[in-house]
């Protein structure tokens, strides 16, 4: 579906035919200008009275509802973590929460996450959740070994553990998960993380940020496929996490030993948002 000045516009990806395509050729994936996009348009002329060079082209949103409380559909990466957020705002609203609460939609994160850096900036929070889609891996196929452990649908979101993963915020999730018997996922990753988390956890001094992950067959096609028990836990877990944090929440990790409990305080924080990352490092090196 092409956004065109008069409207949208609908409109079919096209190629050269299989038939007349050489060997070397069907082989390969097509390139950028080897594709194009038909609206059944009978001249150049016509088709600009529709469209313009620059226009926005997004797929046309079409759900199909699959067995076992599954959907599928394009652009779940990530509507699914939108829907989520929002679900979270109304149920925390309902309950009544300690802390201030900013419930985003971010733009551009695949070029950058441009989106959440602005965000993050300009709001300054103590603690950041992405949430994201994560890779399925329990699909037939090579797919299995692609991740350690597997993620699978209808196991519950991923909780990340890896260098944009803030230790305590990490344990606090999980702690949450157990306590309200919520199914979840653990997704360890030695490497940076490819979503929001990244930009979320450098913003304003240092940012007490990690990652949730809404397993995800088939990303950045039409035919992504979610469950919806992963989505309905993933709201739970929020909810649950955000309604348990305090106003004078310690997030310090050497606060805490491995298992997430409080030690003795080796380090007082001043109010909520010296428990940020930039604040934790410059404590240990007063010590």
């Amino acid at each position: 579906m092409i956004r065109g000045k008069k409207g949208d516009v609908p409109g079919i990806f096209g190629k050269v035919s299989t038939h007349l395509q050489t060997k070397e050729q069907k082989e390969q994936v097509p390139l950028m200008d080897e594709v194009w996009i038909d609206i059944g348009a009978k001249s150049k002329k016509e088709a600009q009275e529709y469209v313009a060079v620059g226009d926005y082209a997004v797929y046309e949103p079409q759900v199909t509802e699959l067995r076992g409380s599954r959907l599928a559909a394009p652009a779940l990466d990530n509507i699914i973590g939108v829907y989520s957020v929002m679900q979270v705002a109304r149920n925390c609203a309902e309950r009544g929460i300690d802390v201030a609460l900013y419930c985003l939609g971010t733009v551009q994160e695949e070029i950058g996450a441009r989106g959440a850096t602005a965000a993050a900036e300009g709001i300054k929070p103590d603690v950041a959740i992405a949430v994201d889609t994560t890779l399925a891996t329990d699909t037939p196929g090579k797919t299995k070994n692609l991740t350690d452990p597997a993620l699978e649908l209808d196991a519950g979101p991923s909780i990340l553990r890896g260098p944009n993963g803030h230790p305590v915020i990490t344990r606090l999730l999980e702690k949450v998960a157990q306590k309200n018997n919520i199914p979840y996922q653990i997704k360890p990753d030695a490497k940076a993380a490819s979503n929001d988390a990244k930009p979320l956890q450098l913003a304003a001094g240092g940012t007490a940020a990690s990652s949730i992950g809404i397993p995800l067959r088939n990303v950045h096609t039409q035919t992504e496929v979610a469950s919806m028990a992963d989505i309905d836990a993933t709201i739970s877990l929020l909810t649950e996490f955000v309604c348990s944090l305090k106003e004078d929440q310690d997030l310090l990790p050497i606060n805490f030993d491995m298992t997430g409990e409080p030690l003795s305080k080796l380090v007082e924080s001043s109010g909520f948002r010296q428990n940020g990352v930039t604040s934790h490092t410059n404590a240990m090196n007063r010590i």
